[in-house]
């Protein structure tokens, strides 16, 4: 973004003289579109004639998720700049173009995994570093190293966090699902046949690589048997700092589909919003899901009849109504509405002061895990929690006036 003109680089996909294209190599291209009347007013496109001009590689895998990032390209102030990831020489390529689509050259930067190679991917943060989330293991994860490394635009390396401690429960499959707001989600999957349960459990990371919400949901033998659809989707909630799942869902083909959020309460969750959608015939799929500053939730949906696997698909973006879905309904600093208190500074760095406490109280300090790590009697108006790592922490605040819970997240 530049004095209110987006620049946008796309893959063009055109194969020339075909009128279709091939899906998995393309040419670059960007256009530049002015924010205030979402007009394009510049675009640039490599020449099709020309046969020295190359095509790149546009897909990493096969369609969905895919064990690495897609090659991106970003513009430069001569050409462009592809940049992916190989799986065979286990590094970022980058890949300076002019602008007329031709190769200038090549720069390889290697990644060091301490096990097996499982998962890698990258994204771009918010402040224009470079986030990247590597994932090595042994056989069937008896060990296992997560790491978070954050690069300069160069791919510098400027800092490194090992988030292996957060992971200590039996895995069956690891996923870095996505990044989005200056956060990053993963979940992890254990299918345990013997008692016939899911588990999937949703990590919420910032991009210093501080553990903010981790969420955990359950598919159990008698109450989820025999389900006609389902479908799960964690996003972040900005206002509040934590975790959602979006989750829509039929039980049976005579009932409607509804859609829910979750939240995290402590060691287990708690329903957000239901809504029910009208008819029985009408299905839905969660393909993305962002928060807007406002609270509002915006989501891009598949819908599509289920009982009909012929039938087309629509897709559609939805604005939920932050206030509606009861997201800023609470605090930013995660009270419920029916807290008196409030603590502050949230995150913070190790001071947590109260304000409102008319008498002095006891806290309990528990970790997400639901681990009391700390216990204070005659709490006056703070609490002094720079020995804890960082992570996020809830609060039991109890006094002859009040009995409230409070999420605080503590930072380095």
């Amino acid at each position: 973004m530049d004095r209110n003109i987006l620049k946008v680089t796309l893959f063009d996909e055109g194969s020339p003289g075909s009128g279709g294209s091939d899906w998995s190599n393309c040419y670059p291209a960007h256009i530049s579109i002015d924010i205030n009347n979402g007009l394009v007013i510049d675009s640039s496109f490599v020449d099709y004639s020309d046969p020295t001009v190359p095509k790149f590689q546009s897909i990493a895998g096969s369609q969905g998720e895919s064990i690495i990032t897609n090659p991106r390209f970003y513009t430069t102030e001569d050409g462009y700049l592809q940049r992916e990831f190989s799986t065979g020489n286990l590094g970022f390529i980058d890949t300076k173009i002019s602008i007329d689509g031709k190769i200038l050259n090549k720069d390889t930067t290697k990644i060091y995994f301490n096990y097996s190679p499982d998962d890698f991917r990258y994204f771009d943060n918010p402040d224009g570093t470079v986030g990247a989330l590597m994932v090595s293991k042994t056989f069937n994860w008896t060990k296992r190293e997560m790491k978070y490394l954050k690069y300069d635009k160069s791919l510098n390396l400027i800092d490194s966090s090992d988030l292996s401690m957060n992971f200590t429960d039996t895995i069956t499959v690891f996923n870095f699902y996505r990044a989005d707001n200056g956060y990053m989600i993963t979940v992890t999957t254990f299918d345990d046949f013997s008692i016939r349960t899911s588990k999937y459990t949703y990590h919420l990371f910032d991009t210093a690589g501080n553990l903010v919400d981790k969420l955990i949901y359950y598919l159990r033998e008698g109450q989820d048997n025999g389900l006609v659809y389902g479908w799960l989707y964690p996003m972040v909630d900005i206002v509040n700092k934590r975790l959602i799942l979006t989750h829509s869902r039929q039980n049976k083909l005579s009932e409607s589909t509804y859609f829910e959020l979750f939240a995290s309460d402590g060691d287990t969750i708690q329903r957000v919003k239901r809504i029910e959608v009208e008819g029985i015939k009408d299905h839905f799929r969660t393909q993305y899901a962002t928060m807007l500053e406002n609270g509002d939730i915006l989501l891009y949906v598949e819908q599509f009849a289920q009982n009909d696997p012929s039938s087309p698909r629509w897709y559609s973006w939805i604005n939920l109504d932050g206030q509606e879905m009861n997201i800023i309904s609470s605090t930013k600093n995660e009270q419920s509405i029916f807290n008196k208190l409030k603590l502050y500074p949230n995150p913070t760095s190790g001071i947590v002061k109260i304000d409102l406490l008319e008498t002095s109280a006891s806290i309990s300090i528990t970790n997400i895990n639901g681990q009391t790590l700390k216990t204070l009697h005659n709490v006056e108006n703070e609490v002094d929690i720079s020995e804890l790592p960082a992570g996020m922490y809830i609060f039991d605040v109890r006094s002859k006036d009040v009995s409230e819970r409070h999420k605080i997240v503590k930072v380095e």
